[in-house]
């Protein structure tokens, strides 16, 4: 335990060292309104579990944050094309490996299902109820669910119909209301903190859809970043991660939501 936390201490020193050098130098992140991951408060500052471990990351490597406010499917082609440096929340799939380096963990992120309160009880066990149904739910654009989930997206065009894709969260709780969809998908964390904070969801519901498992989440940086920006991000991240900084931030913060 001695030898780690002078392991912990000499890697905190060498960051200090470089940050001074490279106190000018910019790193982009992709940001939006993704409560309580990443959002602006009533104060226009933006605040979020990850959103304040990646300023601690970025920070510590010494340098200085630079937030963009894209949509998911622009945030992945500008990191793909690397006009972007980081990405929050991602999943790890074969694909994004061409061009993503996973930094670390961040969070855990489970998909459930939001509906009026009225269709709380609505029947989701299997992934074909969702024909049954023949309602129609909205998901996010380019968004990677699960292997098997986004392959029948893909392969079955009758389930397919059943779906559409929603450029951003905020249109969740008006296309709802206005019964254009029956329901969408979303985080839990999330989306439990949106019952409880924001007036939009007071007459919302989540369903649990069991063939949707915990998985972890990433920061996701460009491949096509300067190989020492990305050095230096991963020496603060893996310094943060084992002196417990990181987990202190998402302590501060689990008490929001109900899990």
């Amino acid at each position: 335990m001695k030898l780690k936390i002078i392991f912990i201490v000499i890697i905190f020193l060498f960051l200090q060292s470089i940050a001074s050098a490279n106190d000018q130098k910019i790193v982009t992140v992709r940001l939006s309104d993704y409560k309580p991951h990443y959002f602006q408060n009533e104060n226009g500052e933006w605040a979020g579990i990850e959103y304040d471990m990646v300023k601690k990351i970025i920070e510590t490597a010494g340098y200085q944050m630079k937030p963009v406010f894209y949509n998911w499917s622009r945030g992945l082609a500008s990191l793909e094309a690397g006009k972007l440096d980081i990405m929050l929340c991602m999943a790890m799939t074969p694909e994004r490996h061409k061009f993503v380096y996973f930094l670390g963990i961040s969070t855990h992120e489970q998909t459930v299902l939001v509906v009026k309160k009225e269709n709380k009880n609505i029947p989701m066990t299997t992934m074909d109820d969702f024909v049954k149904k023949g309602s129609v739910f909205g998901i996010r654009q380019n968004f990677f669910y699960s292997k098997e989930f986004n392959e029948k997206l893909k392969n079955d065009d009758n389930f397919a119909s059943r779906f559409i894709s929603l450029a951003t969260s905020q249109l969740t709780p008006r296309m709802i209301s206005a019964n254009r969809i029956t329901g969408a998908f979303g985080d839990k964390i999330s989306l439990s903190y949106n019952l409880l904070n924001n007036p939009e969801y007071s007459d919302f519901s989540i369903v649990v859809l069991p063939f949707f498992k915990p998985i972890p989440v990433y920061f996701g940086l460009s491949k096509n970043a300067d190989p020492k920006k990305l050095r230096d991000l991963q020496m603060a991240y893996d310094y943060l991660k084992a002196s417990g900084q990181l987990q202190s931030i998402l302590e501060k913060w689990v008490g929001i939501a109900e899990y």
